[in-house]
């Protein structure tokens, strides 16, 4: 099995204007993958410096307006909406998502 940096799998076009000019960080992306993909989210996090965030900070969102309007409705209780990448699994066992880039 061979893997990449770069996903070879279309994008919704939505997810592509929002990644125009951004890298995400160097994870390695299985290409064959039918669990890993990008996806719209709301994370709920003080910290917006971080890299990852574990599954149970990030609700998967249908798309860029539904994670908006979610983080505007919990502002207060720390969400933000976000293109995160995964759930992949970490060497702890523990499933995480990477954080691909803040949509506000």
């Amino acid at each position: 099995m061979r893997f990449t940096l770069q996903s070879s799998t279309p994008r919704s076009p939505s997810i592509q204007a929002f990644e125009t000019g951004y890298r995400m960080p160097k994870i390695l992306i299985d290409p064959e993958s039918t669990s890993l993909d990008h996806r719209f989210a709301i994370v709920k996090t003080k910290r917006t410096d971080r890299a990852r965030y574990p599954e149970g900070c990030v609700t998967v969102v249908a798309d860029a307006d539904a994670a908006l309007a979610g983080a505007v409705a919990g502002a207060e209780r720390g969400l933000h909406p976000a293109i995160v990448y995964g759930p992949s699994s970490s060497s702890e066992g523990q499933r995480l998502y990477y954080l691909v880039r803040w949509l506000a």
